[in-house]
């Protein structure tokens, strides 16, 4: 296949030059302004040798999905969390929100890495969400629930969003995720 798809890359290429050269002159053009537009509107310390060799090193573009496992000693978690839930009764705090909060605070920390590739260029996101995925229906569903920004809000706060966003979804009111049922 590689040589057929060769072979009518070099047979335009000739016929091009040789028949009728407005092909040529329009690829030009759009090369031309390509360029410009790239000059003009991409700042290059968005896109420094660093951020390209990772870039460079990622799985295919549609895939934008990372995975990392860790152990970790979380016996003093659950100290503090059985200490919030006795002092509050707003909402009660899970292991979940514990590392949702810090997934979040995390990417903040993070944020100059946190963005899209759209034509090929590194633009950074202008908000940070974080999605947990909620069984619904005793887990014939699983429903995301996306909390943007969280980094901003405290872990009684975050809890409190990720619930209202859950309790709709629970009670058939989240009309994204119905649509999509």
């Amino acid at each position: 296949m590689n040589a057929l798809l060769a072979l009518l890359i070099w047979t335009g290429v000739i016929y091009g030059i040789f028949v009728d050269g407005t092909f040529w002159k329009i690829y030009l053009g759009l090369v031309i302004a390509y360029t410009a537009w790239v000059k003009i509107t991409v700042n290059p310390k968005d896109n420094p040798k660093r951020k390209t060799m990772m870039i460079a090193t990622w799985n295919e573009p549609s895939d934008p999905t990372s995975y990392l496992t860790a152990e970790h000693n979380v016996t003093k978690t659950l100290v503090y969390l059985k200490k919030m839930n006795e002092s509050q009764k707003e909402v009660h705090l899970t292991m979940t929100h514990v590392w949702g909060h810090a997934i979040a605070w995390g990417l903040y920390k993070i944020r100059r890495d946190v963005g899209r590739l759209p034509w090929g260029y590194f633009r950074h996101s202008k908000e940070i969400g974080v999605t947990c995925l909620v069984d619904v229906e005793g887990g014939s569903d699983l429903v995301p629930v996306t909390i943007m920004d969280a980094h901003k809000m405290s872990l009684i706060e975050f809890a409190q969003a990720i619930s209202v966003k859950v309790n709709r979804a629970k009670s058939k009111k989240d009309n994204a995720h119905n649509e999509s049922t």
